[in-house]
């Protein structure tokens, strides 16, 4: 991943802050207490059976994203997950629309898609902020069937971060 920052502007005899200090244009830390913007991540294991076998969780450095609308009850959570080993599972659940959960990973025969259409729900709290995805499901595919069963529990950032 390459980042290239440029920037323009008129310069003048102002020195930078030093580092460890705010600056004038800066906003003032968050107070104590305050819903300042949620940490992304994902807490709880997949167990998983059948045609994959193994625990997997969620690492800091693993795809995450996630999004529930409060009002309308629905949302999607996208996830990689390990086994901390050499498995990865990628774990797809939308319930806009038609409900899905979709499950992909290389250590399936021939790197197949597994769908399932029930035995999951996502549930989301009221500042969009929370999800929790409660699974019990056997998504199936030309890969075979594998059965997926845990509870993870999401921070999202929101639209309106």
């Amino acid at each position: 991943m390459c980042l290239f920052v440029v920037a323009c502007g008129k310069s003048d005899d102002k020195k930078a802050p030093a580092p460890g200090t705010a600056s004038a244009t800066a906003p003032p830390p968050a107070a104590s207490g305050s819903a300042g913007p949620a940490k992304v991540g994902l807490t709880g294991t997949l167990e998983l059976s059948g045609a994959l076998t193994g625990t997997v969780t969620w690492k800091d450095d693993l795809a995450l994203n996630c999004t529930w609308i409060h009002d309308t009850k629905s949302g999607g959570l996208d996830a990689t997950l390990s086994d901390g080993k050499d498995m990865f599972v990628a774990i797809s659940i939308v319930t806009v629309d038609a409900p899905k959960l979709t499950l992909t990973s290389g250590k399936l025969k021939s790197a197949g898609m597994l769908r399932a259409d029930k035995g999951f729900t996502l549930t989301g709290s009221d500042d969009d902020r929370h999800i929790t995805a409660t699974i019990d499901a056997a998504p199936t595919g030309d890969s075979g069937t594998v059965q997926v069963k845990g509870k993870l529990e999401a921070t999202c950032t929101t639209v309106h971060d």
